[in-house]
């Protein structure tokens, strides 16, 4: 199963209802304009308010996890993430340990939630973003940060 970010939404539009292979089938769960992190997107000081209400990924992955009992649950840290966001009354920087700490958070409530299904948890990090393949060093830190965490709990890492 593959949860949250555009790319499991995008994917979940052109496979309604899974994927069946010979040797694997397939979820994508998502809701377009939302990702781990919530909260609204900054752009400067101003908030952009999404089509999406975000708030209840917990309860759509542990619907999505009822459902369909995966084997694997692969959480998607994309695009989403790659913005300073606004939760609350707080902003959130992008290359800061508080917006890299609450992506972490967040992740550790989806985690228990695929691994109280008895589901093995792979986190994917964003990929590079620039065309020279060079990440900005606040995609390092934000990558670096949540790989670490998934060393530390024995989550497998895709990147």
């Amino acid at each position: 199963m593959l949860f949250r970010s555009s790319a499991a939404f995008a994917l979940a539009q052109h496979t309604p209802g899974g994927h069946r292979g010979a040797s694997i089938r397939g979820a994508a769960v998502g809701r377009l304009g939302c990702g781990v992190l919530d909260g609204l997107p900054l752009f400067g000081d101003a908030a952009v308010p999404t089509p999406a209400d975000c708030t209840g990924s917990s309860s759509l992955l542990r619907g999505a996890v009822e459902a369909f009992d995966p084997d694997v649950v692969v959480l998607v840290v994309g695009s989403n993430e790659l913005s300073d966001r606004l939760v609350g009354t707080t902003a959130l920087r992008r290359g800061t340990d508080a917006h890299d700490d609450r992506i972490v958070r967040r992740l550790a409530t989806m985690a228990k939630i695929a691994r109280d299904s008895d589901a093995r948890v792979v986190v994917a990090t964003p990929g590079c973003l620039e065309r020279s393949g060079a990440a900005p060093a606040w995609v390092d830190h934000l990558r670096t940060t949540v790989l670490e965490w998934a060393r530390t709990r024995q989550i497998g890492r895709a990147h």
